[in-house]
């Protein structure tokens, strides 16, 4: 129901509302861009196509991945990733888009460079000084999604040989998490 009412209310996902948050609260602006709106549909109807079955709720999945879409970049970074996640459950659907899956699978294939996977570099995860992702605000975000995404990799079986490389990566973010970093502090919340 909350499909139906979305594909209304944007008019099948053409024209989203931007500039609703009048600021009453004070705590940010609240309103989100359409590409990130668009994006946020995607996710939805990728996670609901692969409950349901249902064909219509992918069709806007079939545009936007067809097209090219903002969610379907050539760069899988942390600040994307729940889109990337269902991407890679997508292409493991047994109804998807052949030519897509192979599209996502080897285009998560090919971002080897962005995750250190040579030993010393791993080691820098934690202990540089200088990183630059863990020093902005929502940090711990980012450095959680870089885990997640050098994990997705043996979830989702890409680049196999070097799964255990992928892993271990991906444990060093989480002791980054745990107070292995420039701080020393651990860097959870609300738990």
């Amino acid at each position: 129901m909350a499909w139906q009412r979305a594909v209304v209310r944007t008019s099948n996902f053409t024209q989203f509302e931007s500039a609703c948050d009048d600021g009453d609260i004070k705590s940010g602006d609240a309103d989100r861009d359409a590409a990130g709106q668009l994006e946020s549909a995607v996710v939805g109807c990728l996670y609901l196509y692969e409950a349901t079955g249902d064909s219509s709720v992918s069709d806007i999945c079939r545009v936007e991945l067809r097209s090219g879409g903002t969610h379907f970049n050539t760069w899988w970074g942390p600040y994307q990733s729940a889109v990337e996640r269902a991407l890679l459950r997508y292409s493991g659907m047994p109804n998807a888009n052949t030519s897509h899956c192979a599209g996502i699978r080897n285009q998560k294939g090919s971002m080897n460079y962005a995750f250190p996977l040579n030993p010393t570099m791993r080691k820098r995860i934690c202990t540089a000084h200088k990183w630059t992702i863990g020093r902005t605000i929502g940090a711990a975000t980012a450095v959680r999604n870089c885990g997640t995404l050098n994990m997705d990799f043996v979830e989702f079986n890409i680049n196999p040989d070097q799964a255990a490389q992928y892993r271990e990566t991906a444990e060093q973010y989480v002791h980054w998490l745990h107070g292995t970093n420039p701080l020393g502090m651990v860097m959870l919340s609300n738990m």
